[in-house]
């Protein structure tokens, strides 16, 4: 029988434990932000200055002029804070600081309900703290600071659906995390399949999970379709943003690699400014998508292969190069550290994923997301970036064999509280 005084100190122990691990993800957050500053170029200064425009003037426009081209989730996020503190990078810097520490908190939480024990959840939480890639991008403006912890918040109300008595409260939070997700970038939108998959591992008659799909389905509703009609109004279409035919065809080209190829190197590159100003974002929009899709239908073997090559290009470790902004600079050394930790992190998850059979629901959950996740990133292009919302799942994943190994050593499985 466990002793109650036992279970209650584990819970303590817990919790100074977590207390550490936020702590040392705000450190480390803090102290790369000291030493490191990136410059406001390309896609950082377009998502400035959607927030600045959104809390300053009538329309939010990039830095480009478009308006919307990029995903607005970021913006949103930053609009309260320029609201309240100032329009800065600083500022902007700032809520990426928190923003670390709130996903850093929601993996533990994520993991403690996937698995059901203390410590795969703390060893999770304190890999994603010190996760150099997350850590890293800290100075940068970037959607993968919103996009990450809301897709973490998203499948922790999907694994409380599967046991959760009175489901309303997460099917809210869980339908407005996804649409807020879906405004923050659409390359969330194949891990939908695991709200179905989970109201339907739920002990619940069919009528109740009906109403939870619809209801969830509601509250993702209530985000996705002001931005809809706002876009239609702007550009003469409803649609999330007007860039998923750039990268449609950044992506499949004559001159596609599978990583990211400036536009400007590809076959419509010595026409681009003019298509531009011609046919403003909608227009373009559509010439890219059927050039993308013509050039995928002339040759659907070699479409194939390359689609082949960005599944394998997303996991592949992020290589310091000669060319690399941070060569010859210690940061390089540290992104080296990175790419062992990448590697570590990839073949842990994958001895968890082999023990299948042991993996607890939650946790088979998780395999699920990231198989979504993944499959999407195969029809654009790769830039490391991209899988940041899924590395805390693979941490999640990674840290069960670990927790396993050390439970063995102590002789027996460890006390969590639950």
């Amino acid at each position: 029988m466990i002793d109650p005084e036992t279970v209650a100190m584990s819970r303590q122990s817990e919790r100074r434990w977590l207390l550490a691990i936020l702590a040392l993800a705000l450190i480390a957050r803090i102290v790369v932000v000291s030493i490191v500053s990136r410059p406001l170029v390309s896609d950082s200064a377009a998502y400035m200055e959607m927030a600045r425009t959104l809390i300053q003037t009538d329309r939010m426009v990039d830095s480009y002029g478009n308006q919307v081209l990029y995903s607005p989730g970021y913006p949103f996020a930053l609009a309260l804070p320029f609201a309240l503190f100032g329009v800065s990078a600083r500022v902007a810097v700032l809520t990426n600081i928190l923003l670390g520490a709130v996903a850093t908190g929601l993996v533990w939480r994520l993991a403690r309900i996937a698995t059901g024990r203390a410590v795969p959840a703390l060893l999770a939480a304190a890999g994603f703290a010190v996760l150099i890639p997350a850590v890293a991008q800290t100075p940068e403006l970037a959607r993968e600071h919103v996009s990450t912890p809301l897709l973490l918040l998203y499948l922790l109300a999907c694994l409380m659906l599967v046991r959760s008595p009175r489901p309303g409260r997460w099917v809210l939070v869980g339908g407005l995390a996804f649409g807020f997700g879906l405004l923050a970038g659409v390359s969330s939108i194949f891990t939908g399949i695991v709200l179905p998959v989970a109201v339907l591992l739920r002990r619940a008659g069919w009528v109740q999970r009906a109403g939870i799909v619809a209801a969830f389905t509601g509250a993702t509703a209530l985000l996705i379709v002001p931005w809809l009609i706002h876009v239609d109004h702007v550009i003469g279409r409803p649609m999330m943003s007007a860039n998923g035919g750039i990268n449609l065809y950044i992506g499949n080209n004559p001159a596609a690699t599978g990583y990211f190829v400036p536009i400007d190197r590809t076959p419509i590159g010595p026409h681009w400014h003019r298509l531009r100003a011609q046919l403003g974002e909608l227009g373009l929009d559509d010439l890219l998508k059927r050039e993308a899709s013509a050039w995928m239908r002339a040759d659907p073997v070699r479409t194939a292969a390359l689609d082949a090559r960005k599944l394998v290009y997303f996991w592949l470790p992020d290589v310091p190069d000669a060319e690399d902004e941070d060569a010859g600079t210690p940061l390089a050394l540290i992104r080296w550290v990175g790419v062992v930790q990448h590697l570590l992190i990839l073949a842990l998850a994958i001895v968890a994923v082999a023990r299948w059979r042991r993996l607890a629901t939650g946790a088979r959950l998780l395999v699920l997301a990231v198989l979504a996740f993944w499959a999407i990133h195969g029809i654009v292009y790769m830039i490391t970036r991209y899988r940041a919302p899924a590395m805390p799942l693979m941490i999640v994943l990674a840290a069960i064999p670990v927790a396993d190994g050390l439970a063995r050593r102590r002789g027996g499985q460890a006390v969590s509280a639950v």
